[in-house]
């Protein structure tokens, strides 16, 4: 009787050797398309993100009201009328080990001997002498110099969007004219609020110059005030920013100033920004040890192990003016807004086949090694073990072609509606740089040698497939003819 084994249906033309030679080059050609692909997949997914954060950031910085006031507040809560002009979330900190004071260095989870290890001390730890460490809870930073809150009366119903002319001389009737010569910088309030918005802010011990007339006291004991203008040669104020040195050419990301480490038990790691956006302006700047005894946590020094303030680290308040829009453009700034939903929708779709492609991609990869590793043993039996392994291929291509598509139709959809409205020359330096990267975006190459792959990987799947399941029932005819 001839025992059952596991081969294609070309075993009827080479050696059973051979054969099992085949297998585990099959099993090592899925393994590498398998990594390459789930490589590939995350990068379009990183690259797809890139390409769309900056277009929200120009969404944002548009809707922003115009700013009418500013006031400082020794509470918490702003006046009625106005609302925080910044914050900043400190993640607070997690359990920790301390071995400073041990009487030996035990090695942690990992195996490593560590000093300050993230985690509660385990059995060996605690034996040398190590120390539990409490966690820290996270707190909202919102207090400045002298522990003032700075609060800001905004301009309901106003925005850059809404209150730009699209054409010269839009302004209606009963409005108040605002900004300069400049067609560009000309906007339009309702006369209801009666004075133009604010342009710039300084913090300086002397006035800075004449169209600086409004001020508050910001340090009495630096003599230090905070100056502000409505000057018509600027667009005004649109964002607060409070950051590390600098804010990140992705707005929202928390900058660590190069050169310095973040602290081991911190519970959401900052990193050095790639790029800086230089359209932020700082107007006030505060030590890293004044920053934080402002805000009540001047004590992290006394209750968190080797963690110290740098006093060569500033805290730095930033305003950005609004992203300025060439008159003769603006009327394409409609259709640069109602694709916002296209993106966002897409950007979630994204995430989700992300997902899958984790899911059933790491899956796969598992159970080819398994299948490689039993076809090298010559194992028998492993008919079932294929069949799973081919589906999980199946469900991990056809994951990886959609997502790769959902990339393309919006890389493609996007790239076109910038390279339609020719909005190169319409922005500043940064914003055109961007709409000529989206234009030039070559992410069409990488999905088309994706794809490509995985439908190679698929057909050969099914041929093996196939192979497998007729020569088990060939090999069932043979025993039954015995």
């Amino acid at each position: 009787m001839r025992p059952f084994t596991l081969l294609p249906s070309f075993e009827l033309f080479i050696s059973p050797h051979s054969t099992y030679k085949l297998y585990i080059l099959y099993a090592i050609l899925i393994i590498s398309t398998t990594f390459i692909s789930f490589i590939i997949s995350l990068s379009l997914f990183s690259s797809a993100s890139e390409k769309t954060y900056p277009y929200f950031q120009l969404l944002e910085n548009w809707n922003q009201p115009f700013l009418a006031d500013i006031k400082f507040s020794s509470q918490e809560d702003c006046p009625v009328g106005y609302s925080r002009l910044f914050h900043y979330h400190w993640p607070g900190t997690t359990y920790g080990c301390y071995c400073r004071n041990a009487h030996w260095l035990p090695e942690n989870r990992n195996g490593m001997r560590v000093i300050l290890d993230s985690g509660r001390c385990t059995f060996n730890q605690t034996r040398a002498g190590c120390e539990d460490i409490r966690p820290i809870p996270a707190k909202e930073l919102l207090r400045w110099r002298d522990f003032k809150v700075l609060c800001g009366k905004k301009m309901d119903g106003t925005s850059f969007i809404e209150n730009f002319p699209k054409y010269p001389g839009d302004c209606p009737e009963d409005s108040l004219k605002c900004g300069g010569e400049d067609a560009d910088s000309t906007f339009c309030i309702p006369n209801s609020f009666k004075t133009c918005p604010i342009t710039s802010i300084l913090s300086s011990k002397s006035n800075p110059g004449e169209e600086y007339n409004e001020s508050l006291i910001l340090d009495e004991g630096d003599n230090l005030k905070l100056y502000w203008t409505r000057e018509p040669l600027k667009l005004p104020i649109s964002e607060f920013r409070i950051n590390e040195e600098a804010v990140c050419l992705n707005n929202h990301a928390l900058n660590l100033a190069y050169g310095r480490s973040e602290y081991r038990l911190t519970l959401q790691s900052r990193s050095v920004c790639k790029e800086y956006d230089p359209r932020f302006q700082d107007f006030d700047l505060l030590s890293e040890r004044h920053f934080f005894h402002y805000n009540q946590l001047s004590y992290l020094e006394d209750v968190l192990p080797e963690f110290r303030f740098n006093n060569n680290i500033n805290w730095k308040l930033f305003t950005r003016s609004y992203i300025k829009f060439k008159l003769e453009c603006r009327y394409m700034m409609r259709n640069l807004l109602n694709y916002r939903e296209n993106v966002e929708n897409i950007q979630n779709a994204n995430e989700k086949w992300v997902s899958f492609i984790c899911i059933f991609e790491i899956l796969s990869l598992l159970l080819n090694i398994i299948y490689a590793v039993l076809c090298f043993k010559r194992a028998t039996n492993t008919l079932v073990l294929q069949i799973i392994t081919c589906l999980l291929n199946y469900i991990g291509r056809y994951c990886c072609l959609s997502f790769s598509w959902d990339v393309m139709k919006t890389s493609g959809a996007f790239k076109d509606l910038i390279k339609n409205m020719n909005v190169f020359d319409c922005s500043d330096d940064m914003t055109n740089s961007y709409f000529r990267m989206v234009r030039d975006d070559d992410v069409g190459f990488y999905i088309g040698f994706l794809n490509n792959m995985n439908i190679f990987v698929i057909f050969v799947d099914v041929i093996i497939l196939l192979g497998a399941v007729c020569l088990v029932k060939m090999n069932k005819i043979g025993v039954k003819n015995q």
